[in-house]
């Protein structure tokens, strides 16, 4: 009879793909839970995004557009398609997301063996801080998904087989590269690789060795797809400063740099917010230590060569602005891949060739992994549910808004909002019109009007809701529109003429 071997099983031999089936899972349970549940809501970034995408076409003739024009050109399709919705102005940031996560595991695949990348794509991507940026309405996942697809489509590049395919590879490496341009923080992304190239030796020669006929498509192609951007930065050199993350007047850098250190170290108080503090748990800080000592200490390898130089050089456009904190998620990856990396090479170099023994050490790291991962979902969910101060930025009115004029007729439709807000509303109903039959005029304000025309339904927002108080009596107060939470529930007041 044959002896039963776990290296035959089926389980073993696909335990790769059984890992990376389950990880997707996980991420996608967690992203369609930030999608629609939790936070459950809009902040004021958003809207302003929303504001941006909505008007993109109209300024197309003075390029006040190119700030993160591929994020908000893609968002704006979408709201012409779906309409304007909690669920269709945070779908872009979902699907980039999912996209992103598909690039770092890709990325980690080229840099580790694969049970380190699998271990880190799990403990990296399902912390509350990839999913909070992941499910944000706002150009900010661009800042994680530009290098990620940079990198993997530089090194299927140079790796490339055939002419054919290298050439394909190389054009989308070009759109991509004139793409990314338009994001704010790139530019140091750009210092890191030119530092890499010049400064490892490997390198060096491998550029020297690179067959020059493919380098011209997508320099070309980059060029042509930024030629808006060069245009707009002739026109408006400040719109370089505003790429560099640079801001004026100079911000307390002192003050900003406590900021940032409590963003990242604050393990005894852990607070939650527009990003939550601290951005990691104490055991995947522990993973990224590991990981800086293990890239001093080989410090002649590629990845310190680029990785370090770049974490190095986000320092400054975070200190100018501590909200950019998580544009260092990328290094801070591949920081934890190669603590992990560490750990597992040791604990199997001490026993080569004691299966038992290596068993026998699966069974912390999968409690360890556990436990950061449940520890992150953990912070998220209970963070942005039950934190009041948390929860109180971000505001369910659209949801409110939508169920009210699509569910109840009325002939004309009068919102009343806060200025800032006045935009965002503007643009949401000339999206939103034809979802609306039953109103056959919509109009935005930031006063409420002096009386109530027959047929007329005035929406008042709570905090114009005194003022307008002043102008209607009790018996024109018709309903108001609430939400779920416990606070400043009353979102709307509806104001109508008696019948």
């Amino acid at each position: 009879m044959q002896k039963f071997s776990i290296q035959s099983s089926l389980v073993y031999r696909r335990r790769y793909g059984i890992a990376i089936g389950m990880t997707l899972a996980l991420l996608a349970g967690l992203l369609y839970m930030a999608w629609l549940f939790v936070p459950g809501g809009l902040t004021y970034h958003e809207k302003d995004s929303v504001t941006t995408s909505a008007t993109i076409l109209s300024q197309l003739t003075s390029l006040n557009w190119v700030i993160d024009a591929p994020y908000h050109a893609f968002q704006w399709l979408v709201l012409q398609i779906a309409g304007v919705s909690l669920a269709s102005i945070k779908l872009p940031s979902i699907i980039l997301g999912l996209a992103t996560a598909f690039l770092i595991f890709t990325l980690l695949r080229q840099w580790f063996r694969s049970n380190v990348a699998i271990l880190t794509s799990i403990i990296m991507l399902a912390t509350g801080q990839f999913v909070l940026i992941a499910q944000s309405g706002t150009p900010y996942i661009m800042m994680i998904l530009w290098p990620a697809l940079l990198l993997v489509l530089g090194c299927a590049f140079i790796r490339a087989k055939t002419a054919a395919k290298r050439y394909l590879i190389g054009l989308t490496l070009g759109v991509a590269l004139g793409l990314s341009f338009y994001t704010p923080l790139m530019i140091y992304f750009y210092i890191a690789v030119a530092i890499s190239l010049i400064s490892h030796p490997a390198q060096r020669l491998r550029i020297r060795r690179f067959p020059k006929i493919y380098l011209p498509l997508p320099l070309l192609a980059a060029l042509i797809v930024a030629l808006p951007l060069v245009l707009a930065s002739i026109k408006n050199p400040s719109l370089l400063l505003n790429l560099a993350g640079v801001s004026w007047p100079l911000p307390s850098i002192l003050q900003n740099f406590m900021t940032v250190t409590m963003q990242y170290f604050n393990v005894v108080s852990p607070t939650a917010g527009r990003f939550m503090a601290p951005m990691f748990s104490i055991g995947t800080l522990a993973l990224i230590l590991i990981g800086v000592v293990q890239m001093i200490r080989h410090k002649h390898s590629l990845r310190a060569h680029l990785f370090m130089p770049w974490l190095a050089l986000l320092t400054l456009p975070i200190l100018f602005n501590t909200d950019q904190a998580s544009v260092v998620f990328i290094p801070l990856v591949i920081l934890a891949a190669t603590g992990l990396s560490f750990i597992i090479s040791n604990w199997y170099r001490l026993f080569p060739n004691n299966p038992y023994a290596r068993l026998a050490g699966l069974v912390p790291l999968v409690i360890f992994i556990s436990a950061l991962t449940f520890a992150g979902v953990e912070r998220f969910m209970y963070g942005y549910r039950y934190d009041q101060e948390v929860v109180g930025q971000y505001s369910k009115d659209v949801p409110l808004l939508h169920r009210e004029l699509k569910d109840h007729s009325t002939t004309t439709a009068v919102l009343v909002v806060p200025t800032n807000e006045r935009a965002f509303y503007t643009q949401m109903m000339a999206i939103n019109s034809e979802r609306y039959p039953s109103v056959q005029s919509f109009r935005v304000t930031s006063t409420p009007p002096p009386n109530i025309a027959s047929g007329e339904t005035i929406i008042v927002a709570n905090e114009l809701h005194t003022q307008a108080s002043n102008n209607y009596s009790q018996a024109q107060l018709h309903s108001m529109l609430v939400n779920s939470r416990s606070s400043d529930a009353a979102r709307y007041y509806l104001y109508k003429n008696p019948s």
